[in-house]
């Protein structure tokens, strides 16, 4: 599932714990001020990436600016992804906690969140058709929803935009795998492993 082989994935990572840890710790006055975003944040736990009105779409609220702006003044578990500020990231174990507790609170609303935010995905293409954030969104909630073949169209436009991108490169190999295309995934999984060897620890 999206979210199993959950302490799998914290193998090895000990020192970005900790580092969350004391960032937890010494800003514990400040992560108390935020409670009141928690609903959000865990609704779009589900998003690799977020922005305001991707974060509007899937919660259903419209404080999503409001939001991301208390987070990034905070200095707290999101990351900027362009000069803009449109899109962010979550720390990726913070993304990962938030995950955990979406699934034992809400299991049921993560293909409801899933849906809303490919249906969001759909829209905003027709306007940014070269957009690398709405493919790369879209597709994994295609791939969440079942449609591999329609996540493998996404990713790979993902892989046009941007080829140096390995994480895309080896997530597009996974889909490939999934759907039995052993050709296409061996050369996703080789191309994303000669940009970046680490992941051959993955």
């Amino acid at each position: 599932g999206m979210f199993g082989n959950f302490r799998d994935r914290w193998a090895g990572r000990r020192e970005e714990i900790l580092r969350l840890q004391a960032i937890a710790s010494d800003r514990a006055g400040v992560i108390m001020g935020l409670t009141k975003y928690i609903r959000l944040m865990l609704q779009t736990a589900i998003l690799d990436r977020i922005s305001a009105s991707l974060c509007n779409a899937v919660t259903g609220r419209d404080d999503g600016q409001t939001t991301l702006d208390t987070l990034e003044r905070s200095n707290l578990f999101i990351i900027p992804l362009d000069e803009q500020r449109q899109w962010y990231r979550y720390h990726r174990l913070f993304a990962d906690l938030l995950g955990q507790r979406l699934l034992q609170m809400q299991p049921d609303t993560i293909p409801v969140l899933h849906r809303r935010a490919g249906e969001w995905c759909e829209q905003g293409i027709q306007l940014e058709q070269n957009s690398l954030q709405l493919h790369l969104t879209l597709g994994r909630a295609k791939a969440f929803g079942g449609d591999l073949a329609g996540a493998c169209e996404c990713l790979e436009r993902c892989v046009e935009l941007d080829p140096s991108d390995s994480s895309v490169r080896a997530e597009l190999g996974d889909l490939y795998l999934r759907r039995y295309q052993y050709g296409p995934a061996i050369e996703h999984f080789r191309t994303a492993l000669s940009r970046n060897p680490k992941q051959a620890s993955l």
